[in-house]
């Protein structure tokens, strides 16, 4: 199959503006998957103090690889998680207790299917 406009607007709509981007730091952007952004965003809001924490998922090692959603309070525990995980994980349940126990503004990182599944829960519980 050959990529005509036509095709790309059927599959994915109209496209208005595309970028690319990359964090400017090499400590970030070493260990991270397209470019660390997205690590590098949660760092500078946390640093300057617009979240107090981050809902994202990292990968776990044991006898068996699998994956954890953790609440990333710090710097290092954001570059923990940074780069793809491709193992199925039970994100928007997880992201929804750890935000409901956190008291502070808190940023989530997740798949667009796992961020309608938490809309749909915040839309049902208030606390959220």
């Amino acid at each position: 199959m050959k990529y005509t406009k036509e095709l790309s607007t059927k599959y994915i709509g109209q496209v208005e503006h595309a970028a690319m981007a990359y964090s400017t730091n090499a400590q970030i952007r070493a260990g991270a998957a397209s470019g660390g952004v997205v690590t590098a965003i949660l760092i500078h809001l946390l640093e300057t103090s617009q979240i107090d924490a981050a809902v994202v998922t990292r990968i776990k090692y044991g006898k068996n690889i699998d994956c954890e959603v953790i609440l990333a309070k710090t710097k290092e525990e954001i570059l923990s998680a940074r780069t793809s995980k491709y193992i199925d994980v039970p994100v928007a349940k997880e992201a929804a207790r750890l935000i409901k126990e956190f008291p502070g503004k808190v940023a989530v990182v997740t798949l667009p299917c796992h961020a309608t599944v938490l809309k749909k829960l915040a839309q049902r519980d208030p606390q959220l």
